[in-house]
């Protein structure tokens, strides 16, 4: 797992992203979901769109969001497919927000 803050802790989940288990973090100040650029290389996922910029609250900083990617994910019990911005050290494997 990528390391996610320790006071982040409660709110991470167990899920599966095309089937690899990984931590996603909740976070309903995100308006979007977004997946670490490690694990989606992992799993072999091509981007698609446009870069763009976010702001990461958790470093207080923005990052770049390199495309994005349509995975299927599995969590608490059902299966969802989303799409999700691939940006490079993520605080969390996946950070699902109010998209999810």
């Amino acid at each position: 797992m990528v390391g996610a803050l320790a006071c982040l802790q409660p709110a991470v989940v167990d899920i599966k992203i095309q089937g690899l288990p990984v931590h996603a973090l909740l976070d309903i100040g995100a308006s979007d979901s977004y997946v670490d650029s490690n694990v989606a290389k992992k799993l072999g996922l091509e981007y698609k769109g446009q870069s763009s910029s976010i702001f990461l609250a958790s470093t207080h900083s923005s990052a770049k969001v390199r495309g994005v990617v349509n995975c299927n994910i599995s969590a608490f019990k059902g299966s969802h497919s989303l799409e999700l911005g691939v940006v490079d050290n993520l605080c969390a494997d996946v950070i699902l927000g109010l998209d999810f």
